[in-house]
């Protein structure tokens, strides 16, 4: 259903009777426009698979969760450069265990929970269930939005060439003296 506009008359208000069908725009992606917002970054997507332990059993549960990343998650594609598994300390439940990977695209999520292996993760499951509280296990998967904007390479490229940022200035971080300067 498209959008009604109303012509506005000399008052700044709509006329009656004088509505007409408003063109429908695209969205932006569609118009190969990419939106302002969300630029582009390294890793598009991080899903978190948070587990609560049961009280006693957190040390257990993270060797399990440990156990299931190298054997089930590392066969659907888990592997050290884009996985890490984290607990709770403070802000969050102290018997909350995450594990955090990156995927680039939402498709990738996807493809690697498909690619999952099922016999041994239902064997994990079930040496697993006795230790975590009942239906905290689920997964929040969130966007990756870069905070400079293609800015934020700047930095990395600065410290491999040698040079660091201070003041919104690059200065030369090599040591050198002036043959002028004498001590």
């Amino acid at each position: 259903m498209a959008l009604l506009r109303a012509p506005l008359g000399r008052s700044g208000a709509a006329s009656a009777g004088s509505f007409a069908a408003a063109p429908r725009q695209p969205p932006p992606a569609a118009r190969g426009h990419r939106s302002r917002l969300l630029p582009a970054c390294a890793a598009s997507v991080r899903a978190r698979w948070l587990l609560d332990a049961r009280y006693g059993h957190k040390t257990e549960a993270t060797a399990l969760v440990r156990e299931w990343v190298e054997q089930v998650g590392a066969a659907a594609g888990l592997a050290a450069s884009n996985a890490r598994l984290v607990s709770g300390a403070f802000g969050v439940p102290e018997s909350r265990i995450e594990l955090e990977a990156d995927f680039d695209s939402l498709a990738d999520f996807e493809r690697f929970l498909a690619r999952v292996p099922a016999a041994p993760h239902r064997a994990w499951s079930q040496r697993m269930q006795g230790m975590v509280v009942d239906g905290s296990p689920r997964w929040e998967v969130y966007r990756t939005v870069g905070v400079f904007d293609g800015a934020a390479a700047a930095p990395a490229a600065a410290a491999a060439a040698g040079l660091s940022l201070r003041s919104s200035a690059l200065v030369a971080s090599a040591s050198f003296a002036p043959a002028a300067v004498a001590r």
